[in-house]
């Protein structure tokens, strides 16, 4: 009798917990356009944009190099998206367009982000300064990204729309 009373209290016990855990990076309690854009929480998207002239473009032969620092408040340890106004639209770094290719790195702790700019052909050939380039950073928390794997990262319209995102 005591071995069945104890055998169903451990169901009992075990149903509760498994019934009341969520899969890690389950946001499905929230509906579409519910993520907050600013604050500090687990369900916080950023968005930055910052703007390099030709003159703050420095020739490290052969690659072009522009640095910037990020608002204090921005979030660099989850994803971190890079994307350059391109006409009326934006392109994901990194990426080639040219025969040029841009790449981005950034240092989570002083929030600064540096961007290089150089010949896709060769590594002999320095390409033209750059000159005036717009910006843009997104980012949020990686179980955000892991949530939403329809999302194309690579593409800011369709992570806009995913998140609802104002510009």
């Amino acid at each position: 009798m005591k071995k069945a009373i104890l055998f169903i209290f451990t169901c009992i016990v075990a149903i509760s917990i498994f019934n009341s855990c969520t899969k890690d990076g389950d946001l499905s309690y929230l509906k579409k356009g519910d993520y907050q854009t600013t604050g500090t929480n687990l369900n916080t998207i950023q968005v930055d944009s910052f703007t390099v002239t030709a003159a703050q473009w420095m020739l490290s032969t052969p690659v072009w190099i522009a640095h910037d620092t990020l608002a204090a408040t921005m979030d660099l340890s989850g994803g971190v998206f890079l994307f350059s106004k391109d006409g009326n639209d934006w392109s994901a770094i990194p990426h080639v367009d040219y025969g040029v290719q841009t790449t981005f790195g950034f240092e989570a702790i002083s929030k600064s982000i540096e961007i290089h700019s150089y010949s896709a052909i060769d590594t002999a050939t320095v390409i033209a300064n750059p000159g005036t380039v717009t910006f843009k950073v997104v980012t949020m928390p990686l179980r955000m990204c892991r949530t939403n794997p329809s999302t194309d990262f690579k593409n800011y319209k369709s992570i806009k729309a995913t998140f609802n995102l104002k510009d």
